[in-house]
């Protein structure tokens, strides 16, 4: 049995899900716990999906040097979906799960890959 993760208990807010493109925008509760972001209907609690911090992805860029105060997630096991949120609490508290996100860390690989391409094109160095 896996310990709470105090860092992501008791963070709770309001947003917006889109199950997949064709679906409509529904509202949303969301709950940050310890396995991951766990998205509800607001009235009957019923678990809509659960997305793990280490597969959020940001669907849009942000702006350097902008205070963020919306996030528009997807989720890399569910890219389809959309999630907006937009209350403050929540926001701060997603934040840090998007800095390590599986974009940039693929972004990296691609680079280091690349690099070693063209190290493989040059060949071994002159003696």
């Amino acid at each position: 049995m896996s310990q709470p993760d105090h860092h992501h208990t008791a963070a709770t807010g309001p947003a917006e899900f889109q199950p997949h493109p064709a679906a409509t925008i529904v509202k949303a509760h969301l709950r940050a716990t310890a396995k991951g972001l766990e998205i509800r209907d607001p009235k009957d609690g019923l678990l809509l999906a659960l997305w793990a911090y280490g597969d959020l992805c940001p669907v849009d860029a942000a702006s350097p040097g902008k205070p963020v105060k919306v996030l528009h997630l997807t989720c890399r096991a569910d890219p389809d979906a959309r999630l907006t949120v937009a209350a403050p609490k929540m926001v701060a508290r997603l934040r840090p799960a998007l800095s390590a996100s599986p974009r940039r860390l693929w972004l990296v690989w691609a680079l280091g890959a690349a690099g070693a391409l063209l190290c493989l094109l040059a060949g071994p160095p002159a003696h």
